[in-house]
C-alpha cells in the first residue's frame, strides 16, 4: 500500500513546530539549559539521525494502514521526531552564536576562504563573505562576513588579513532590524572589520567544488552585467532582484522598495514560487508545442532549476519552490497526478533537513504561507467571486491573490505589522505586467548572450513594464489610506487565528462554508487590534526611549492611547528607528510632536518620520534663534505648529498633562546687579524641558541642557516635588548633570541617550553622581531601547538588549 501525503504533510508540521520550539529556548535560555553531551552533537549528526528517524516513521505510516497495532509505534515517533526537530533547531543556532565567541571583540588574524565577492549592505557598503580556516593560527570553522570590496578575488581563493571580530547586533529597537537573525539565515556568524592589508596565500586549499562554484558564479555575472547594460534606473534594479535576488540598496530604489511593501507586492522584488513558475510553464509549454516528451523535457527543466537555483544562491524561499516544482516533474515523469500540499509538504521537510534554521527565515515562512493558502483557501475564494458574479475562468484567476494573502497574513503581519488595504486589487493589476516583465527580460537576457542587438526589443518591452509596476505602486502607496500600522501582533494571539482557523478548513467536507469563513476570519483579524486600540486603549501609560545612538527620540503612549513623539534623532534615524517602531507599535500618527532644540541629533529623524506618518501638532521652543530657518519647513509637514514656553501647560488626553518649564523669556542676558542669566549664545541652553505626568508619576525631559540653565530651574523643580524619572541632559555629557540640580529633581530613575564607543558624550562623573544619588541608571548604548510602562506603581522597566 502506497504512503499517503498525510504522512508528509504530518512529518512537515512535526519539523517546523519542533524547529521554532528549539531555536525559540535556545534564545531565551542562550544555550545553558541542556547537558553537555547533547550540546556537544554536531548538526550533521543530528541530521542523520533525523534522516532514519523519518523515515522509520514513513516505514511504520505504510504498515499502519494495514495494522492498527502499529498505531501506538507511530505516535511513539512521532514524538521523537518533534524532539529531534527541535534538538536541530537548537544545535543550528547554536553553532552560529558559539563557533566564534572566544574570539569575538578581539583584534585577530584570520585565514579564510572566498565565497562570495559580490554583495552590499543596508547602508551601500561592500561586503564579501569568507568560510574562516584559522583565527590566530588556531583551526575554526562557519562563515564570517567581512565589510571590504573583493572585487579582485575569485571563489575558492585564501586570504590572510588583520581587523576585528565581532558579533552581529540584534534588535536594539522595537520593530527594528535584527542583523543576527538575518545573518544567520546565510549561514554566517560573525562580523569582519579588516583594518590591513589582504594577503594571498600561495598554498593551494581551495574546495573540490570550485569549479562548479566558479561556473554558477560567472553566469551570475553574466546575467547581473546584461540587466545592467539592457536596463538603467530604478527599472534595472528592479529587474535584477527579480531575476538573481540581489539586494539594491540604492537612494532611489529604497523608496520603490517602501511602496511595493506599503501595496503589498513587495514580494515581486524577490525570488519566489512566482518566478519559478513563469519560468516552467512557458518552457514545458514550448517543448510540447514542438513535440517533444515529457520523459526528455523534464529532466532538462530540474537541471535548469537547480543551476538557477545556485546561480541566485539557494534562497529559502526559491529554494521550496523549486523543490515543489522538481517534486511535480517526478511525479510527471511517475504518471502520478501532482499534489500541491504533498509536494509543499516534501519539498519542506527536504529544505529542513538541509538547514534548519530556513525556520528563521521570512522568505521560506511567506513562501510556505502562500502554498498553504492557495491549497486551503483556492476553493472558497473562487466560489466567492462567483457568487460576486465573476466567471469561472475569471474567478480562479481571481482567487489566487485572495487566497494567497489569507495564507499569509498572520506571517506578513509578525513581521511587518502592516496590514495594506489595496493589496489585493494591485495584485490583480499588476500581475500581468509582472508575467510579461519577467518572460521578456529572461528572454531579453538569452539573447544578450548570442547577440547583444537582438536583445533590445524584449529589454525595451521588459523595461517599459518595470516602469509601468513602479507607477501603479507609487500611486496607490501615495493614497490617504492604503496601509494600516497594525502593529506586530501577541503570538498567541497569531497563533490562535492560525490554528482556529485550520479547525475550520478541517471540517470542509462536512460543510464548505468553514473554509470561507476561515479565510475572511485571516483576511479581516488584523484590524480587530486597531479596532480595540482606537476604541478601548490599555489605560498603561507607556514610554519607550530608542536607541538612535548619538541622539535623543521617545515614543511615548498616553493611558488613553494619545501618541507623543520627543525628538528623532540624527540623519537616517526616523526611516530606520522611530518609523519601525512606530509601526510595530500599530501607531498610524502623532497626536503630538515635540522637539526639545534644533540640532541635528534631536531634529533630522522627526522630520523623516514627519514624511511617513502624519503629525497632528509639533511643539517647537519659544523663541529659538533657529527656528526662524525652520518654520516654513515645518509647516509644510505637520498639522500645525506652536511655540512653546515656561508657563505652558497642556493636557494631552484626561490623565496626561505636561508642564513646560524651560525656555523662559522672562530671562534675559547679563546686566548689572543680575544673578541669573543663560548664555543665549549656545543652542543647548534653548531646549525646551518640560514635565510630563500621568498616572501619578512624572518624567522630566530636559534636552540638551547645560549647568546654566540647570542653576535656573533648581528652584522650580523643588518646587514641583521633583519628578520620578529623569531624561538626562545633553546625553550624559559633563556640562549638564550637576549634583545640584540631581539632588533638585531627586529621579528614581534615570535615562542616558547615548552613542556607543568614541561616539557618545556620557561622562563617569555624571554616572556617580546620579549612582550616588540612587537613581537607577539605564543607558541606550548598552541596554538599546528603554521601556517603562506605568500603571499607578512605580514603572516596570524593561530593555531591548539583556
Amino acid at each position: 500500500m502506497k504512503i499517503t501525503g498525510n504522512a508528509l504533510i504530518i512529518l512537515s508540521l512535526n519539523q517546523i513546530s519542533g524547529g521554532t520550539l528549539g531555536i525559540y529556548i535556545y534564545g531565551l535560555s542562550e544555550g545553558d539549559i541542556l547537558p553537555s553531551w547533547i550540546t556537544g552533537m554536531t548538526l550533521s549528526v543530528s541530521t542523520w539521525m533525523y534522516g532514519l528517524l523519518a523515515v522509520f516513521y514513513l516505514y511504520i505510516w505504510k504498515r499502519s494502514c494495514a495494522a492498527e497495532e502499529t498505531g501506538k509505534i507511530r505516535t511513539v515517533i512521532a514524538g521523537l521526531l518533534f524532539m529531534a526537530a527541535a534538538l536541530r533547531g537548537w544545535l543550528g543556532t547554536a553553532y552560529l552564536d558559539q563557533v566564534h565567541r572566544e574570539w569575538r571583540g578581539q583584534d585577530v588574524t584570520l585565514a579564510g576562504r572566498v565565497l562570495d565577492t559580490e554583495g552590499s549592505g543596508f547602508d551601500g557598503s561592500r561586503q564579501c563573505i569568507l568560510e574562516v580556516i584559522s583565527i590566530n593560527g588556531e583551526s575554526s570553522g562557519g562563515r564570517i562576513l567581512a565589510e571590504m570590496a573583493m572585487d579582485d578575488m575569485k571563489y575558492g581563493e585564501c586570504i590572510c588579513i588583520q581587523g576585528r571580530l565581532i558579533q552581529p547586533e540584534g534588535m536594539r529597537n522595537p520593530g527594528g532590524f535584527d542583523h543576527r537573525i538575518y545573518l544567520r539565515q546565510k549561514g554566517i556568524s560573525s562580523l569582519f572589520y579588516p583594518d590591513g592589508p589582504v594577503i594571498r596565500l600561495s598554498v593551494s586549499t581551495r574546495p573540490v567544488s570550485s569549479g562548479w562554484m566558479r561556473f554558477i558564479i560567472l553566469a551570475r555575472g553574466s546575467v547581473k552585467q546584461a540587466i545592467r547594460s539592457l536596463f538603467s534606473g530604478s527599472a534595472g534594479e528592479m529587474m535584477e532582484s527579480m531575476v538573481t535576488g540581489s539586494n539594491q540598496n540604492l537612494p532611489d530604489y529604497r523608496e520603490v522598495k517602501k511602496d511595493f511593501r506599503d501595496t503589498g507586492i513587495s514580494h515581486i522584488l524577490a525570488v519566489s514560487g512566482s518566478h519559478i513558475s513563469l519560468i516552467v510553464i512557458p518552457i514545458s509549454w514550448l517543448f510540447a508545442w514542438l513535440g517533444f516528451r515529457r520523459v526528455r523535457v523534464n529532466p532538462l527543466l530540474m537541471v535548469c532549476l537547480f543551476v538557477y537555483l545556485a546561480m541566485i544562491g539557494f534562497p529559502a524561499s526559491a529554494s521550496r519552490a523549486v523543490l515543489s516544482a522538481i517534486i511535480t516533474l517526478c511525479g510527471q515523469l511517475l504518471r502520478k497526478d501532482p499534489d500541491l500540499l504533498t509536494s509543499l509538504a516534501l519539498s519542506s521537510v527536504l529544505l529542513l533537513l538541509v538547514d534548519p534554521l530556513c525556520l528563521t527565515d521570512a522568505g521560506f515562512q511567506l513562501s510556505f504561507a502562500a502554498t498553504a493558502g492557495i491549497y486551503l483557501f483556492g476553493s472558497s475564494a473562487e466560489l466567492l467571486w462567483t457568487r460576486l458574479g465573476a466567471a469561472p475562468p475569471k474567478a480562479r484567476m481571481l482567487a489566487l491573490p485572495l487566497a494567497a494573502q489569507a495564507g499569509t497574513m498572520p506571517v506578513s503581519l509578525n513581521w511587518f505589522g502592516r496590514y495594506s488595504l489595496v493589496s489585493i486589487p494591485v495584485n490583480l493589476l499588476v500581475m500581468p505586467f509582472v508575467t510579461l516583465a519577467m518572460g521578456t527580460g529572461f528572454a531579453a537576457g538569452i539573447l544578450w548572450q548570442v547577440w547583444p542587438p537582438l536583445s533590445r526589443v524584449p529589454a525595451a518591452a521588459a523595461g517599459f513594464c518595470c516602469d509601468l509596476l513602479i507607477r501603479i505602486a507609487d500611486f496607490f502607496a501615495g493614497m490617504p489610506v492604503s496601509t494600516v500600522n497594525t502593529g506586530i501582533p501577541n503570538p498567541l494571539y497569531l497563533a490562535g487565528v492560525t490554528v482556529l482557523s485550520l479547525i475550520f478548513c478541517q471540517r470542509r467536507k462536512k460543510n464548505g462554508i468553514f473554509p470561507l469563513a476561515a479565510m475572511i476570519i485571516l483576511l479581516l483579524f488584523p484590524l480587530f487590534p486597531v479596532i480595540r486600540r482606537t476604541l478601548l486603549p490599555s489605560g498603561t501609560f507607556i514610554v519607550t526611549f530608542l536607541d538612535v545612538g548619538h541622539g535623543d527620540a521617545a515614543i511615548i503612549i498616553t493611558p488613553k492611547g494619545k501618541t507623543l513623539l520627543v525628538d528623532g534623532g540624527d540623519e537616517g534615524k526616523g526611516i530606520q528607528v522611530v518609523i519601525p517602531c512606530l509601526v510595530s507599535l500599530g501607531i498610524n500618527r502623532i497626536d503630538l510632536a515635540l522637539i526639545t532644540h534644533f540640532h541635528q541629533d534631536h531634529l533630522a529623524g522627526l522630520l523623516e518620520a514627519a514624511n511617513s506618518i502624519r503629525i497632528e501638532t509639533l511643539g517647537v521652543s519659544s523663541g529659538s534663534q533657529e527656528l526662524p530657518e525652520y518654520r516654513e519647513k515645518l509647516k509644510l509637514t505637520v498639522g500645525e505648529l506652536v511655540e512653546f514656553s515656561a508657563g505652558d501647560i497642556i493636557q494631552a488626553d484626561q490623565e496626561t498633562q505636561i508642564r513646560f518649564l524651560f525656555p523662559d523669556p522672562r530671562l534675559k542676558k547679563p546686566e548689572a546687579g543680575e544673578s541669573l542669566s543663560v548664555n543665549e549664545a549656545n543652542p543647548n541652553n534653548e531646549s525646551m524641558v518640560f514635565l510630563l505626568e500621568a498616572k501619578g508619576r512624572t518624567i522630566l525631559f530636559t534636552g540638551d541642557i547645560e549647568k546654566e540653565v540647570e542653576t535656573v530651574l533648581c528652584d522650580r523643580i523643588r518646587q514641583l516635588g521633583g519628578a520620578d524619572i529623569l531624561k538626562v541632559a545633553h546625553h550624559g555629557s559633563n556640562t549638564s548633570s550637576s549634583a545640584e540640580f540631581i539632588q533638585a529633581v531627586n529621579p528614581k530613575i534615570s535615562i542616558i541617550s547615548t552613542g556607543r564607543g568614541s561616539s557618545g558624550n556620557l561622562s563617569k562623573q555624571v554616572l556617580n553622581r546620579l549612582q550616588a544619588a540612587g537613581s537607577e541608571v539605564y543607558r541606550t548604548d548598552v541596554q538599546g531601547a528603554v521601556i517603562l510602562k506605568m500603571n499607578g506603581a512605580l514603572p516596570a522597566v524593561s530593555y531591548m538588549i539583556k
